[in-house]
């Protein structure tokens, strides 16, 4: 019985992969990826963009390096406009614009916790809720996530916006930070009327240490982490209310 079992599970795996040469490849030519078929040119996303794979694998991706990979179609759109990775990686051919995220039609947005298999924590389905945390993640004062001060711990859940209309089938995806204790940031001044001028709209106060004035700005609990750029923003309490919820 258990030879049978093996021999079937062999050949399943023989058909897979004689279905996965049978798949037009795309090679690398220069900067981009030439579907050997089609002439179509691939490039990858910028990082923030992804895709769920949909359907069976339609191309191998072919790369020098990291070897051989599937590619698939994505839910809703053109394989002549995009291909995903089993991981994610979204490809676009050539002359597909993708928007900013100012741009860029939502429907919702969703939170998963990383600590917990990637469940999901909260769904905003709310347009001026939406409105409100695209507001914050585009236009809030920015800081170096490497200020934090490493003592604080914090839940981390990645944020991901669920794109409409032509985009539907993508996603734009930024982290969420809920931390322990209020993010302190510190500036040394030289002239104490300068605080407002470096985070403006941050509360802070101004405390001396060892003669040197500095400006203690409180960016909250709650943080939108940007991976791309390294950034911070303070997030509110759109989200937290949300997984409270």
């Amino acid at each position: 019985m258990k030879k049978r079992i093996v021999c079937f599970l062999t050949a399943l795996l023989l058909v897979a992969s004689m279905i996965s040469c049978a798949a037009p490849a795309l090679k690398r030519e220069g900067t981009v990826y030439v579907h050997e078929k089609t002439g179509v040119s691939y490039s990858f996303a910028p990082s923030a963009y992804t895709a769920e794979a949909c359907g069976e694998a339609i191309a191998r991706l072919l790369r020098e390096v990291a070897g051989e990979v599937a590619l698939y179609a994505v839910n809703g759109q053109s394989t002549e406009r995009y291909l995903v990775t089993p991981a994610g990686r979204l490809l676009c051919a050539d002359g597909v614009r993708l928007p900013s995220l100012s741009e860029l039609p939502i429907s919702e947005a969703k939170l998963f916790n990383y600590a917990l298999n990637m469940a999901t924590a909260a769904i905003v389905t709310d347009y001026e809720r939406l409105q409100t945390l695209k507001t914050l993640c585009i236009g809030g004062v920015a800081f170096d996530a490497d200020q934090i001060e490493p003592q604080i711990t914090r839940d981390s859940y990645e944020l991901r916006f669920i794109a409409a209309g032509e985009y539907t089938g993508l996603f734009y995806s930024l982290q969420y930070w809920q931390c322990a204790e209020d993010v302190l940031i510190y500036e040394a001044l030289s002239d104490s009327d300068a605080a407002e001028v470096l985070y403006p709209g941050v509360s802070y106060t101004l405390v001396e240490e060892e003669g040197v004035t500095y400006a203690r700005y409180n960016f909250g609990q709650s943080l939108i982490y940007d991976p791309v750029s390294g950034t911070c923003r303070a997030a509110g309490d759109v989200l937290s209310s949300q997984i409270s919820e």
